[in-house]
């Protein structure tokens, strides 16, 4: 990628900061969730709906945090993202086959496992990325699919 003049700015990333140049992307996915319809699912239906869509690691992860509503959503938006960049059409899919716990270097790495990790290397993706975002009315999830070794985390 060419060098661009001091002060100038390109709404193209250095595709190296992202991924290493031996990758490609493979899916992408996005989506928005309104946090509060997650509020009114939780309040509705209490832990039933908390851990049929959130795994331990997630529940406790975003109990700890200042704003955990805002976060169970940007996880939802994940799991969403993550069949969408997937292409998985699965009427009832197990959310908790996607796991997203804290960020590395300003970017989350789902854990995928059970029909959601065989999809995925079906598909010829090794990994996923995923980028959160949230403020008090709406979270959401930019996914990428990727093919190739994952970095080390």
């Amino acid at each position: 990628m060419s060098r661009l003049p001091p002060g100038a700015f390109s709404s193209l990333p250095d595709p190296g900061a992202v991924l290493p140049p031996d990758h490609r992307i493979v899916g992408v996915g996005i989506d928005v969730v309104d946090l509060d319809e997650v509020g009114v699912s939780l309040d509705r239906l209490g832990s039933r709906y908390a851990e049929r869509v959130f795994s331990d690691g997630e529940r406790r992860y975003c109990a700890e945090q200042a704003e955990p509503l805002a976060e169970l959503a940007a996880r939802y938006a994940v799991k969403e993202g993550v069949f969408k960049a997937l292409g998985a059409v699965d009427p009832q899919p197990d959310w908790r086959h996607v796991e997203t716990l804290e960020a590395t270097n300003g970017w989350h790495r789902p854990i995928l496992s059970g029909r959601a990790a065989r999809h995925a290397r079906d598909l010829g993706a090794s990994w996923v990325l995923a980028g959160l975002s949230s403020d008090d009315r709406i979270a959401v999830a930019l996914v990428l699919a990727v093919g190739g070794n994952p970095p080390p985390a």
